[in-house]
């Protein structure tokens, strides 16, 4: 996929009553140094914005995002084996697509993270999209059916009339 990076970065600092979730995530970091790779978990300001959650260096007003994780694809899932500590869960992205390993500070904060995540993925948008025509169809069928019925009590008070 193709972004542009300015775009990007003015979308990440948009006001936050445009974001559906913001707060603190640990995030699962891979470093690279001159001759080892590690992976560190680094305290990151996090921001959803639909389907992409942005993270920051720091919580400050001006500060530039770190990256940004583009929510298609993919599940959340708890996983209860987090290294660094009890409130571990993992975006695992389909195929091989890796995984983002991610920390809440409270068993609370996990949770609402894990469903505004899950409901952030065009997929979801979908499926809610398709149960709503279900139910217009559903509505729409039964208000028809009620039109034909009163159409044809009207018919047979008029013949009665006449």
């Amino acid at each position: 996929m193709r972004f542009n990076g300015k775009e990007l970065a003015a979308l990440a600092l948009q006001p936050s009553h445009k974001f559906d979730k913001e707060g603190i995530l640990l995030v699962r970091e891979k470093q690279e140094g001159l001759f080892r790779r590690s992976e560190v978990s680094t305290e990151r300001w996090c921001r959803l914005r639909g389907n992409m959650l942005f993270y920051f260096k720091s919580h400050d007003q001006y500060s530039e995002p770190a990256g940004v994780i583009i929510l298609e694809r993919c599940t959340v899932q708890l996983d209860p084996v987090g290294d660094e500590g009890p409130y571990s869960f993992v975006i695992v992205f389909d195929g091989d697509g890796g995984s983002v390993q991610l920390y809440a500070n409270s068993e609370s904060e996990r949770d609402a993270w894990i469903q505004a995540l899950h409901m952030a993925s065009y997929e979801y948008m979908r499926m809610q999209l398709r149960a709503l025509n279900e139910k217009l169809e559903e509505r729409s069928s039964v208000e028809k059916s009620l039109s034909l019925e009163a159409t044809s009590k009207e018919k047979v008070i008029a013949g009665r009339q006449s």
